[in-house]
């Protein structure tokens, strides 16, 4: 019969004695020892002591241990009596094995109740003992937040080390603190808890230890200050951390902080210290220089990268350097929408006229963007508005499929050429159709756009139109006369593009156009059951 898994204890009913302790018949138990009961263990190597111990009957254990039962017999689980009794919280028990000479064990020597704990101290239990983890009772009542104990071992000359310190929660730290506690000395390792924190990159436990006083300047037993430890385990958090609380930044740091690595995760305040201490500016990762990095970042965001560009290219910072993909430093701060950094690589010098590997000039990008200033100011400055990429797009081309009607419009207005195709044969109005810009449609038009120029596919403009799901430029063109009868290459017309792309309004503005419906594909069943559904096709 198992009595509890949990304590360890069982008993069979062949053991009498067993089963009169687990009932707690102590008459019994009396009556069966004075008929000389065997005193053995049972299939568990449980003692009838064990189950006393369990069962908290005090007296039982007093006639057992007066008949000689072994006081630390262990069961198959490694457990004495005592180690019962810590588990089941009895302290009478407790002390009564104490008082008869029970060695502690071990996993004895932390309990989480301050009464026992104190007790086991009273009996000059070893509080610094360490477990087979190596975790001494005050290590493991700290991990646990245990205060009470926590207080009651550093009372009685608990030894403190690092690593207690940092397995700590902020309140226990505190209470460590309190009591004299020292966060900045080593232990007899030579650590201290922010070197723990910093060799383990644990930036929640950098902020309390430092926050709970741990110097920022003071060095490990090899000579290192937090700010190298850091830097050799390159936690760039970390650093950037220290140097923010006013860690000195020495010589030499940049060797294990690649600069590119600095810059490209963001770390600007750290970056200026690696450039003062004469780290490479050339240097690359991902094919990308600092300065690469630095240009992908706002500069509304960040109002002194404008200054930190200057300092690295003062530093000899390649400005023309192409990363992987052919784009320079000026192109990607084109892609970004930084004005500032653009303005600034211009003004030292940077070519607004080298292509990527795609053909794109810094113009096309900027022509990309939601924001009109960067382009204003390459347009300014005297970018080629005409430039062609691989695919043979200008600028004009790439803002019409952006959603910058601002780049657009300006660069129609500089006398962009409106009539050019690229490699696929479309036109900006084309585009502009396709990306449902009215506004941009409507001055291409009025400054002569053809809009009956067909692409590579035969699409006209309004085909584009009644793709793009949008009725405005579609209304539009045929307001200005475009062809609602042609075919393209796959032999459909404007109407059936926008069946195809089940655009309600765009359909009923065809068919009252007159359009012809029987030039819808009939094989199309759902399309045409789709079209009895509308309401407002006559």
């Amino acid at each position: 019969m198992e009595l509890n898994t949990n304590a360890g204890v069982s008993f069979s009913r062949s053991m009498a004695l067993h089963w009169a302790i687990h009932q707690g018949q102590v008459e019994s138990v009396e009556y069966l020892l004075g008929l000389g009961a065997t005193l053995r263990q049972n299939e568990k190597k449980e003692t009838p002591l064990h189950l006393a111990a369990y069962r908290g009957k005090t007296a039982v254990i007093a006639m057992l241990l007066a008949r000689g039962v072994d006081i630390n017999a262990v069961n198959s689980s490694g457990w004495s009596p005592l180690d019962i009794a810590g588990k089941q919280g009895d302290l009478d028990v407790i002390k009564l094995l104490l008082e008869k000479g029970a060695s502690v064990s071990v996993d004895m020597t932390y309990n989480s109740n301050p009464a026992i704990m104190a007790k086991l101290i009273e009996y000059g239990v070893d509080i610094n003992a360490a477990n087979s983890s190596g975790w001494s009772p005050l290590d493991i009542a700290s991990k646990q937040g245990d205060l009470d104990v926590i207080k009651l071992l550093l009372e009685n000359g608990a030894s403190i080390w690092a690593d207690t310190i940092y397995n700590s929660n902020p309140a226990v730290m505190t209470t460590l603190i309190e009591h004299g506690v020292d966060i900045n000395a080593a232990d007899p390792s030579g650590k201290r808890p922010l070197d723990i924190a910093l060799q383990r990159r644990d930036l929640d436990r950098v902020k309390i230890v430092l926050q709970k006083g741990a110097s920022i300047d003071a060095a490990d037993t090899y000579g290192r200050t937090p700010i190298e430890i850091a830097a050799r385990e390159y936690d760039l958090a970390c650093v950037d951390l220290l140097v923010e609380k006013g860690a000195v930044f020495t010589k030499g740091l940049s060797e294990y902080l690649p600069i590119c690595n600095v810059a490209r995760d963001g770390y600007f305040g750290l970056l200026k210290y690696l450039i003062d201490d004469g780290a490479d500016v050339n240097l690359r990762t991902g094919g990308k220089t600092s300065l690469h990095y630095v240009a992908k970042h706002y500069g509304n965001r960040h109002v002194f990268i404008p200054g930190l560009v200057s300092l690295l290219i003062k530093k000899g910072a390649d400005i023309e350097a192409k990363d992987n993909h052919g784009q320079t430093p000026l192109a990607i701060a084109c892609c970004y929408e930084n004005n500032a950094v653009a303005s600034l690589l211009i003004e030292k010098g940077a070519d607004f006229e080298v292509k990527d590997n795609e053909g794109k000039t810094p113009l096309a990008y900027a022509c990309f963007s939601s924001k009109d200033a960067v382009a204003r100011l390459l347009i300014e400055k005297g970018a080629d508005i005409e430039a062609k990429d691989e695919d043979g797009r200008t600028p004009l081309a790439h803002a019409c499929i952006s959603q910058n009607d601002a780049v657009a419009i300006l660069l129609i207005k500089k006398g962009a050429d409106i009539k050019v195709k690229d490699s696929k044969g479309k036109t900006p109005l084309a585009y502009a159709c396709f990306s449902r810009k009215d506004a941009v449609a409507r001055l291409l038009i009025e400054k002569g756009a053809d809009i009956e120029a067909k692409d590579n596919d035969g699409r006209t403009p309004l085909a584009n139109a009644c793709l793009s799901r949008y009725d405005a430029v579609a209304r539009l063109l045929i307001e200005k006369g475009a062809d609602i009868e042609v075919r393209d290459k796959d032999n459909r017309t404007p109407l059936a593009h926008a069946f195809r792309s089940q655009n309600q309004r765009v359909i009923s503005l065809l068919i009252n156009t007159g359009a012809n419906i029987q030039a819808v594909d009939k094989r199309d069943d759902s399309l045409w059951r789709w079209l009895r559904n509308i309401k407002d096709v006559r």
